[in-house]
């Protein structure tokens, strides 16, 4: 709940947008790179430290962290007109002001999560945002793009029962990125209270989950000084913040490109076993297949940036016609034919 004063600033906020000319446009968010990054990050550490990472954990941390980003952008701009096509966030912002969760983030994830910020360009205003779940005769369709710590066990649970359709599971497989998900030949998932326990709280589980991922990091460091530092960038309110923001989150991807997915872990593999092959697996190359939403000039380090976070990326043709709420991509997905991606300094 907002707060008289904060009422005050959220209104204010919409004035300043209006006052000076700026066209709110909702900024397609997807969440596939925080499980990629993830999977990257253990299998540097099993490698090279013999320090066997708490996963499962991590992931939901690093999901909760952004989805608390994403709400707190949300209560600033809740003015977009695309509001009804976005989900609705339950992670609270304040987790972004507990110092234990600033500690946790390791350069690669703090580097996506900095990425999901309002940018200002010209006279547009992009507004990050994640698409609202699908649904298909009342049951949830699980898509691998928009994966946030909230809806996470909802996910699990369609993808580990044969009442959502078979053709929804194997889709979700094919980009799944979920770190060490087992699967069977039917395309099942079988580790669902491992990814997240049916019990999982928000609060009281995420705060357990920080302080196994406090534990980690800790002995991490002694090996990798500088593999967390800095707090995650804040959010600020003021139009001139946006005009600083890095432009990654811009660059955009057709999904199905490359497919990407996460490393999948064998049914009865350890863990430690696991670790020792989890990259990120890629079927296909996906080099040069990029582009940025208007045309809009970024530097070589934000393409880079872009790249590698996969905030950008949108369902292809055939998923955009299936639910109105996918039409949240369409910014991304009518520039699909462009490309050239215009660098600047």
């Amino acid at each position: 709940m907002f707060s008289r004063n904060n009422l005050l600033t959220v209104f204010d906020v919409y004035d300043q947008a209006i006052m000076s000319g700026y066209q709110s446009k909702a900024m397609s968010i997807t969440t596939r790179g925080i499980g990629l990054s993830t999977c990257n990050l253990c299998f540097m550490s099993a490698n090279t430290t013999n320090i066997n990472p708490p996963i499962y954990a991590m992931y939901r941390v690093f999901l909760g962290l952004v989805e608390a980003k994403l709400a707190s952008i949300k209560q600033w701009y809740y003015f977009v007109k695309e509001l009804c096509y976005v989900y609705d966030y339950r992670v609270e912002p304040y987790l972004l002001e507990i110092p234990l969760a600033v500690a946790l983030v390791p350069e690669p994830i703090k580097r996506i999560i900095d990425a999901v910020d309002v940018i200002n360009y010209n006279d547009v205003q992009y507004i990050p945002v994640v698409a609202a779940q699908v649904y298909d005769e009342g049951k949830l369709v699980p898509r691998p793009e928009n994966i946030l710590l909230s809806n996470l066990r909802a996910v699990v649970v369609a993808l580990s029962t044969k009442d959502t359709p078979t053709k929804y599971r194997t889709a979700f497989r094919e980009y799944c990125p979920i770190p060490g998900a087992i699967w069977d030949n039917g395309d099942l998932l079988m580790n669902a209270n491992e990814i997240i326990p049916e019990d999982y709280d928000l609060e009281g589980g995420l705060l357990n989950d920080m302080w196994a991922l406090s534990a980690y990091l800790i002995r991490l460091r002694k090996e990798f000084p500088n593999i967390a530092k800095g707090p995650i960038s804040e959010i600020s309110p003021k139009l001139s913040a946006g005009t600083k923001a890095s432009k990654a989150a811009l660059v955009s991807r057709d999904m199905s490109w490359g497919k990407i997915r996460a490393c999948l872990r064998n049914i009865e593999e350890p863990l430690e076993e696991y670790f020792k092959r989890c990259n990120p697996q890629v079927s296909s190359a996906c080099s040069g297949e990029f582009n940025v939403i208007d045309k809009v000039v970024v530097s070589t380090h934000e393409c880079l940036e872009g790249q590698a976070a996969l905030l950008g990326e949108y369902p292809n043709e055939k998923m955009l016609n299936q639910n109105p709420v996918l039409n949240l991509y369409s910014l991304r997905h009518k520039n699909k034919d462009l490309s050239n991606i215009v660098i600047g300094m």
